[in-house]
C-alpha cells in the first residue's frame, strides 16, 4: 500500500500547527523510522503513542509486526486526517480522541507496554511524572523532548542539569539520549533543538515510597543553592544524625546528593 506523503496529508487536511497543543510536524519518514528503531524489537507488543498528528511516527510503528498501536490525539482535525491509516490497518490501529493527561494506562492495557511519542513540549514533563505513577505497566519508552529537558532527564550527579527530574528518572529508568533533531526538521520549526530519549525500566529497582521521595526532592531542590541540611530540618528533625549515618557532607547542597542518598533520607520522612 502506498500512502500519501506526510506533507500531502498536512496540506490536504489543512493541519496548520496549533501552538496551544504544542504541535510540530515531522515530514521525514526515514527519520521517524529511525526513532522507532530506537525502541528495539517491538514485535507482538502493545504500543502507546501520544499526539500522532499526521501519522509520521504512527506509520513506521504500524509497519512493524506489533500487536496493536493505541494513539491518543486531542485534535479532531488530526483524527480525520488519520482516517487513511485507520481504514488500512483496522483493529491494529486504535485511534482515540482523548487528552493524554487523563488517559490511564492500567485501564487499557493488561501487559507492559512500550511508549513511542513525539511529545507536545508544553506537557512533556507533566506526562513523564504521570507515567511514573503507572511505571509498573511500562517496559520501555522512546520520547522526544526539548533538549534542555532531555539533558535534565539523563543528568548525573555533578552535572549542572542534575536535579529532581534527573533523580526521579534515575530511580525508575536507565536512560540515554539517542539523537538530537535540529529545528528545521520540523514544521513549523520550533525555536529549540529536540532530543529523542530512550528509557528502559530498571530490572534492579530502588526500594522507596514514591510519594515520600517526591515530596523530599521538591523541598530539597526548591532552593538548591542553600545547604540541604537547613532546608530539611523541619521535614526531618534528626537530620544531623542521618547525615552522619549516611556519610553525607553536612554542608552539602541538594545537587551534591545521589539518588541513593535521597532514598535513604526519604525513609525517615
Amino acid at each position: 500500500m502506498t500512502f500519501p506523503s506526510i506533507k500531502e496529508i498536512v496540506e490536504r487536511y489543512q493541519l496548520v500547527a496549533d501552538r496551544s497543543l504544542g504541535q510540530n510536524f515531522l515530514y521525514d519518514l526515514e527519520l521517524t523510522s529511525k526513532i522507532v528503531e530506537a525502541a528495539g524489537d517491538i514485535s507482538d507488543r502493545d504500543i502507546l503513542e501520544i499526539g500522532p498528528g499526521a501519522g509520521s511516527l504512527s506509520r513506521p510503528i504500524l509497519a512493524k509486526n506489533i500487536s496493536r498501536l493505541t494513539s491518543l490525539e486531542i485534535d479532531p482535525r488530526c483524527i480525520k486526517a488519520l482516517s487513511y491509516l485507520k481504514k488500512f490497518y483496522k483493529e491494529k490501529f486504535n485511534l482515540l480522541e482523548t487528552n493524554a493527561l487523563k488517559f490511564k494506562i492500567k485501564e487499557h492495557f493488561q501487559k507492559k507496554i512500550i511508549i513511542l511519542a513525539n511529545l507536545p513540549y508544553n506537557i512533556s514533563t507533566e506526562l513523564f511524572f504521570r507515567w511514573i505513577e503507572e511505571v509498573d505497566y511500562i517496559d520501555r519508552m522512546v520520547l522526544m523532548f526539548q533538549k534542555e529537558v532531555a539533558l535534565r532527564l539523563i543528568a548525573k550527579i555533578g552535572d549542572n542539569n542534575y536535579g529532581k527530574l534527573s533523580i526521579i528518572s534515575e530511580l525508575f529508568f536507565e536512560s540515554r539520549i539517542y539523537m538530537d533533531l535540529d529545528p528545521e526538521l520540523f514544521y513549523p520549526s520550533p525555536k529549540v533543538t529536540s532530543s529523542v530519549v530512550v528509557f528502559k525500566a530498571r530490572l534492579s529497582k530502588y526500594s522507596f515510597d514514591y510519594r515520600k521521595i517526591n515530596n523530599l526532592l521538591t523541598v530539597s531542590f526548591n532552593q538548591r543553592r542553600k545547604k540541604l541540611k537547613n532546608r530539611l530540618i523541619k521535614t526531618i528533625p534528626n537530620i544531623d544524625e542521618l547525615f552522619e549515618k549516611y556519610s553525607i557532607n553536612p554542608n552539602a547542597r541538594a545537587e551534591e546528593l545521589s539518588a541513593t542518598d535521597f532514598v535513604n533520607l526519604s525513609k525517615h520522612v
